[in-house]
């Protein structure tokens, strides 16, 4: 599931995905546990080869809803595009 957004002339992807576990060599996909990324992108109106970068959430423990996720994916995003200096962009910061 995706949900795209603009914050702060970025195009603002947020990935949220099922946690898939693999026990032996079969994955179970009956734990509605979900982990989540986002992908951080430059509008094709503003540069000719836009570009991109996805991040992934570090957290100790996978989402228990897709909300959940979704407002940390949102949080995350805002907070690496805030948190860089004037004379860097998030495609060159340091995760």
């Amino acid at each position: 599931m995706s949900d795209s957004r603009f914050y702060r002339g970025l195009e603002v992807t947020l990935l949220i995905y099922r946690r898939t576990e693999v026990v032996g060599k079969r994955a179970r996909n009956d734990d509605p546990r979900f982990d989540a990324a986002v992908r951080i992108r430059e509008p094709a109106a503003i540069a000719t080869e836009p570009r991109s970068r996805v991040f992934k959430l570090d957290v100790s423990a996978p989402f228990g809803t897709v909300g959940d996720a979704h407002r940390a994916s949102k949080a995350y995003a805002e907070q690496l595009i805030d948190a860089c200096p004037a004379n860097c962009t998030v495609f060159d910061a340091d995760e």
